[in-house]
């Protein structure tokens, strides 16, 4: 594990859930990150995400608590989703129809290659597909 890494939304969502398959590994990758005090980056795409994930009126507190906890983490850098950014990951969009990646994952996908992180709190496939080792998987 390096000691940059990507948070993508299925690293919160496993950990906000046991009954979750990626649980288990979700808090062994956790402690493994505070062990390390491994830097985190995300964007404010990903707690978009994880907020809509979560809004359900029943999880919404908890929701609401998971994400200040973001804001408020010195360990973890929220990239804002800039006009710029936007425009960089709607190229890669539209460049890659033979992929299923939706805009926040580019969104993600920009921000990795423009800040040289190879890792990323993920699971899904998305993230192997354009080059990137998901610690979920």
């Amino acid at each position: 594990m390096t000691n940059r890494l990507f948070i993508d939304t299925g690293f919160a969502l496993s950990l906000a859930f046991a009954s979750n398959i990626h649980y288990a590994k979700a808090v062994e990758l956790e402690q493994e990150i505070l062990r390390q005090q491994a830097r985190l980056v995300t964007t404010h795409a990903v707690l978009t995400e994880i907020g809509n994930a979560l809004s359900r009126e029943k999880y919404r507190a908890a929701a609401a608590r998971l994400l200040q906890g973001f804001e408020n983490n010195p360990m973890v850098e929220i990239v804002p989703v800039t006009s710029d950014l936007y425009a960089k990951a709607f190229v890669l969009y539209r460049q890659r129809p033979d992929k299923c990646w939706g805009m926040t994952d580019c969104i993600s996908f920009v921000v990795m290659h423009e800040q040289s992180i190879t890792e990323a709190l993920a699971h899904d496939i998305d993230f192997e597909q354009a080059g990137f080792t998901a610690l979920l998987r």
